[in-house]
């Protein structure tokens, strides 16, 4: 009965060892996540608003601005690394650039059919509301930068 008993403990104890040491079994392909640490966000050719490491950098307007009635503004989305430098852009089709914004009754969002990686604001009404910047992935976002003041006055 000993025996039995040192056997049964010992199967157990190297049946844990090699199914502890099995890889995971993987349902669902890998991906990889753009890592992107700010943005820059340029109107036209001139940097507008800059934020890096979740922090609005204030030597750049710290809003979106934008008054009711007027032409639409589209803003060119330029993402950073790690050392707050511009990276290229994710070439992985599934990447796509995506927005929240708080109010849609303020402001309009929409990407303009000429680039990729714009955002065109449109103004609504007067009023204030935010909006959160995004690259998303598939159904979920790899990046996106904290919430971001707009105006519209």
């Amino acid at each position: 009965m000993r025996n039995t008993l040192w056997v049964l403990g010992f199967v157990l104890i190297l049946s844990l060892i090699v199914v502890s040491c099995k890889e995971d079994q993987i349902t669902e392909p890998q991906h990889h996540h753009y890592e992107a640490y700010g943005v820059n966000v340029y109107n036209a050719d001139t940097l507008y608003l800059r934020v890096y490491n979740a922090v609005i950098d204030t030597n750049y307007n710290r809003a979106f601005t934008l008054e009711p009635n007027s032409t639409p503004q589209t803003f060119r989305i330029k993402f950073l690394n790690e050392d707050g430098q511009e990276m290229d852009y994710p070439n992985d089709e599934e990447k796509v650039l995506g927005w929240l914004v708080a109010d849609t009754t303020v402001v309009n969002a929409t990407k303009p059919d000429t680039f990729k990686w714009e955002l065109l604001l449109t103004a609504l009404k007067e009023g204030n509301t935010t909006i959160e910047i995004r690259v998303n992935h598939i159904d979920h976002p790899d990046f996106k930068t904290p919430v971001i003041p707009v105006e519209v006055k």
